[in-house]
């Protein structure tokens, strides 16, 4: 028989026939697979990957009161995640995503200045108004979003679970 030292099965959408892109593992000798924008047989592989954002806060099964000091039956609203830039410079989020917890594409021309804050929320306006945030730093579904969109969009499960920021290839910028 033979023996096999690694395999992997590349399936990916996001490579595409002709592209300088290719499947490489990062040198810190993980197992994940990343999509590099620079092929290099024969060489170290090069992944550049923006480790500049972070996910800062995680606000998961919030514990809401109604104005009548009765607890809110929809905590959910409450949900978000906050994102934050620890760099010196602005960075576009253009064609980043939240593909677990949250389910969100951020909208073109969206960034985080240097040093700021983004908050991606399940009921931006809540979110808003209860902390005081000004409009342009949260995110999230617009107030005329279906059920079928909120459900689409998700939410944070209270028992725990990875949260993951890619970039525009699919690479994991932070989890």
């Amino acid at each position: 028989g033979q023996t096999i030292a690694d395999a992997v099965t590349v399936e990916d959408p996001a490579i595409q026939p002709g592209s300088p892109q290719s499947h490489a593992r990062h040198l810190d000798g993980r197992a994940s697979w990343w999509i590099s924008t620079r092929p290099t047989p024969g060489a170290a592989n090069q992944i550049e990957v923006e480790k500049d954002l972070v996910l800062n806060e995680i606000h998961f099964n919030p514990k809401l009161l109604l104005p009548t000091g009765i607890p809110d039956r929809s905590p959910e609203r409450g949900e978000f995640l906050e994102i934050h830039n620890r760099s010196a410079r602005t960075i576009s989020l253009d064609g980043y995503r939240l593909s677990s917890g949250f389910q969100y594409a951020f909208g073109h021309g969206t960034s985080v200045p240097p040093g700021g804050f983004l908050v991606v929320a399940r009921d931006p306006r809540f979110v808003r108004e209860t902390y005081a945030l000004a409009p342009e730093i949260v995110v999230g579904p617009p107030e005329t979003a279906t059920p079928e969109a909120l459900d689409s969009f998700g939410m944070l499960r209270n028992r725990g679970e990875r949260i993951r920021l890619e970039d525009p290839l699919g690479n994991t910028a932070d989890e």
